[in-house]
């Protein structure tokens, strides 16, 4: 079938050189400088990053002796994502001495595959110049200002997933299904929620099944071969639901819906709610045309069809998940339905081709500004630290622990998300004196959920960290320092202290400053 001109039904008034910029040559010239600048800026923000909470657990499981030893890990649930991410980290860092680097470079060619994806589906369709806007997009979204310099797996998962799409826009071409599928095990052996974006692509192949009156088998047995790693996997997905899934710190609720779709594009909620919401609507617009247009037609039209119900769904993705969480009792952050990102610039792939000229004018020039603004503010802070390597952490915690005296006693760090990332980065004798204490019963009562404790108790089988369970802590240390964040008004932010205080401890402020605080801690009976 011959191929539509995407700029046949452009207004006759648009001027020349928009019928020149959408050449193939210039977009994919376009394209590699996208790709070249987010590889460039994903190495400075690698290299000038600290790891946090969730990157210290990635290295603590990928640096273990073996193989096996990671399986062992993920077995007594000390991480939570699938064991093919650890593999390529451990592969990684073997080959990068930087481990801030090595760590997050597949991430960051994750995100530049991601582009490349977008690009490739959005041509096909809207034409190289509109392509080359919705490759764009992705930059504006927290995929690429966080995920994609993350040593997390979802930067590789919306990596897979996009390729997925790509594949499965040209189905049931047997070459291609076979890609989609070894894209969708890939997914699946990065993280177990990579199953969430599989549901698009289910109710795609289903419109098709119930609009042409056909079964493709092949994209079916590509769906089939891509659940195959969940299979496998399925006793270590089992073990983090029986230790996390009572009281996980996600819970499946709207609030977390609008928190999703604020987060994907770093807004308040209601802006990044109307970005999607306008998608949407513009998608569901062009489903009722495209069914009046091919009213009566025979069933092997070029039907858009599916492609608009993949898009849709995508959009859809933090509800999906929302209702998927529900029914299955787990827990569901805005990372686990990250590939919904993908929706909103092959939404506009559509969309931008039916607009008029100053409509697309003005979408491409509040792109481009909102992109200038972003990046000449992340460029300001490399400025600002003068391009250096990142100062350790632990050096400020250094620092202001000895402002407090007493260089004898242990430490307690009331908050585990800080602990792991000065435990990682601290040297001795300051590693050895820096203690965490754990209590899921506790944390339970004070925040709602015990899943950091549990995590932390389940990491110490399989790293050097000084974790204690809080009854063996406090019978062995009568008196000891507490180290603590500071909320806004100055109050104690963390749990312990006012465990503390509860149960008889006096607390004396040692040194503090805006953010932090540290008290000398004495026990009951030496109180009196």
């Amino acid at each position: 079938m011959h191929k539509p001109d995407p700029t046949a039904d452009w207004p006759s008034s648009f001027p020349k050189f928009l019928h020149f910029l959408n050449s193939d040559q210039l977009a994919t010239r376009g394209l590699v400088l996208l790709v070249a600048y987010a590889l460039f800026r994903g190495l400075v923000g690698a290299a000038t990053r600290p790891f946090w909470f969730d990157e210290v657990c990635t290295w603590i499981v990928a640096r273990q002796p073996s193989l096996p030893g990671i399986w062992n890990a993920l077995a007594h649930a000390a991480d939570g994502q699938a064991p093919g991410f650890y593999v390529i980290e451990r592969l990684s860092a073997a080959l990068i001495r930087n481990e801030e680097i090595a760590l997050r470079l597949p991430l960051i060619l994750g995100f530049c595959c991601v582009i490349i994806c977008v690009f490739v589906f959005t041509r096909r369709r809207a034409g190289p110049a509109y392509a080359l806007l919705c490759a764009a997009i992705p930059l504006a979204t927290l995929l690429f200002n966080w995920y994609a310099v993350e040593a997390r797996p979802y930067s590789l998962v919306v990596a897979c997933i996009a390729l997925a799409l790509v594949a499965y826009q040209r189905a049931p071409s047997a070459a291609w299904m076979i890609v989609m599928g070894l894209s969708l095990a890939a997914s699946l052996t990065l993280s177990y929620y990579a199953a969430f974006a599989m549901i698009p692509l289910g109710l795609a192949e289903l419109a098709v099944c119930l609009t042409r009156r056909q079964i493709r088998w092949r994209v079916w047995f590509a769906f089939a071969f891509g659940v195959v790693p969940l299979v496998v996997f399925w006793p270590l997905l089992s073990k983090l639901k029986q230790v996390y899934g009572e009281h996980y710190y996600a819970g499946a609720n709207l609030s977390g819906l609008i928190h999703a779709y604020g987060s994907f594009f770093m807004t308040p909620p209601p802006i990044a709610a109307a970005i999607a919401a306008g998608a949407l609507l513009g998608m569901m617009a062009l489903i009722f045309s495209l069914a009046r247009h091919y009213s009566g037609l025979p069933t092997n039209a070029d039907d858009l069809l599916p492609e608009y119900v993949l898009v849709l769904a995508l959009i859809c993705l933090p509800p999906i998940g929302i209702v998927v969480a529900k029914l299955t009792h787990t827990g569901i952050t805005d990372r686990y339905v990250l590939s919904g990102i993908l929706g909103i610039p092959l939404a506009f792939g559509f969309v931008f081709p039916r607009l008029d000229r100053r409509s697309v004018i003005l979408a491409a020039a509040c792109l481009i500004a909102l992109l200038v603004v972003q990046e000449a503010s992340f460029w300001k802070a490399m400025q600002r630290i003068g391009f250096r390597r990142f100062e350790s952490p632990a050096q400020s915690w250094e620092r202001f622990v000895t402002l407090a005296g007493y260089p004898d006693l242990p430490v307690v760090v009331s908050d585990g998300l800080e602990y792991l990332p000065l435990a990682h980065y601290a040297a001795l004798p300051w590693s050895d004196r820096m203690v965490c204490l754990f209590d899921p019963q506790n944390r339970l009562a004070f925040a709602g959920n015990d899943t950091q404790d549990k995590q932390l108790e389940a990491l110490r089988s399989f790293a050097s960290l000084r974790v204690y369970d809080f009854p063996d802590f406090a019978s062995q240390h009568k008196v000891f320092l507490l180290y603590s964040a500071v909320d806004d008004v100055g109050d104690p932010h963390h749990m312990w202290t006012e465990r503390l205080i509860h149960d008889g401890y006096v607390l004396r402020v040692l040194a503090v400053d805006r953010t932090r605080i540290i008290y000398f801690v004495t026990g009951p009976q030496d109180s009196r």
